[in-house]
Order: C-alpha cells, then sequence, then structure tokens
C-alpha cells in the first residue's frame, strides 16, 4: 500500500509538473505580448470591450511567435543553437532525448532522431531502441525499463543479434507503463519471434 501511494504521487508530480510548466510559460507570454497586443488594439482603433481586443491580439502574436520561433528552429544558426542546448545542457536530463523523440513522433513532427524498436537477446528477448550504429558490425541499445520507460541501460550488441520489429517508440513506452498487460493487441503482427 506504501508502495501504490508513493508511486501514485511521482507518477502525480510528473504528469502534472510538464502541464504546470507550459501554463506558467504561456501566462509568462500573456503578461510580456499583452502590452503590445493592446498598443496595437489602440492604433487600429479596436472596441476592446467587443473583441476583447488585447487578449486575442495577444493569442495570435504569441501563435505568430511559436510559427516564427519554429521557422528558425529549422534553419541553420537557429539548429546549430538548439543542437548545441540539448547536447550541453538538456544531456544533464536523464532520458530527455528519448522523451523528445516519443513526443515528436507522438506530434507528427519531422524527427531525425527515428529509434527503431528491436528484440534484445537478454533473458529471452527483450524491447529496446536501436540508437546508433558504432560500426558495421555493432550497435548500441537502449533497453528500457518497466514501468518507466524513461530509464533503463545501454548495452552493445551485434546486428545480426537482434530482431527487427515494426512497434513504435510510443508503442513500447504503453507497453512498459501497463507492465505488458493487454499488449497482444499491440504487438500482434508487429513482431515475430
Amino acid at each position: 500500500m506504501k508502495n501504490f501511494i508513493t508511486n501514485s504521487i511521482k507518477g502525480g508530480l510528473f504528469f502534472l509538473l510538464p502541464l504546470a510548466l507550459v501554463i506558467i510559460l504561456f501566462e509568462k507570454l500573456v503578461s510580456i505580448i499583452k502590452p503590445i497586443s493592446i498598443q496595437i488594439g489602440d492604433f487600429l482603433n479596436i472596441n476592446f470591450h467587443i473583441l476583447k481586443a488585447p487578449y486575442l491580439l495577444t493569442i495570435i502574436l504569441i501563435l505568430f511567435l511559436f510559427f516564427l520561433a519554429g521557422v528558425i528552429a529549422k534553419i541553420g544558426l537557429g539548429r546549430r543553437t538548439i543542437s548545441w542546448i540539448e547536447n550541453n545542457i538538456l544531456t544533464l536530463f536523464p532520458g530527455y532525448q528519448l522523451i523528445k523523440t516519443t513526443y515528436e513522433t507522438k506530434l507528427g513532427l519531422e524527427n531525425s532522431d527515428n529509434f527503431p524498436v528491436v528484440l534484445a537477446p537478454i533473458d529471452g528477448w527483450m524491447f529496446g531502441l536501436l540508437v546508433e550504429h558504432l560500426d558495421e558490425k555493432n550497435v548500441l541499445v537502449f533497453v528500457p525499463s518497466s514501468p518507466e520507460s524513461w530509464s533503463g541501460n545501454l548495452v552493445i550488441f551485434k546486428k545480426n543479434q537482434l530482431k527487427s520489429t515494426t512497434l513504435q517508440k510510443s508503442d513500447l513506452v504503453k507497453i512498459n507503463r501497463t507492465l505488458g498487460i493487454d499488449s497482444l493487441k499491440i504487438l500482434k503482427g508487429k513482431i515475430e519471434l
């Protein structure tokens, strides 16, 4: 019972923390951009009481900033800056890259780090993510833990030891989170033992 309560509190924390950070960030953006929106509304002579123009303009400006940041992130300097931040700062947060690529895949964003799900021969067959080709014969595989897929072990395998699957990272995360319960629906037709 104590473990259940402790794990539930930890799970709730990690569920609510990113949500709270997004809300705080959005609130900060609104407080910074709202004065600009009021000036634009005054300049365009928009009736604030009917359209709630400051808030509407603020949301439009925030969406435009997101769009602009997305465009900058895809071009040279922006891409290099993001790459430097990820490689030098965000690597201090365990599991950052795996979490990032999993959510990029869920959101349908371009993802250069496609980590295929493979079966690795460890006390039977264990699911893993092929993260790096070390040379022609050897690969580095991340073998996630259950139920938390963001922790696990890195293991070097010979390429010919692994079995390919058509599972997605999100499938693997779901299977781990449920400790394999009802995984037959996800696995059917996607793995070959």
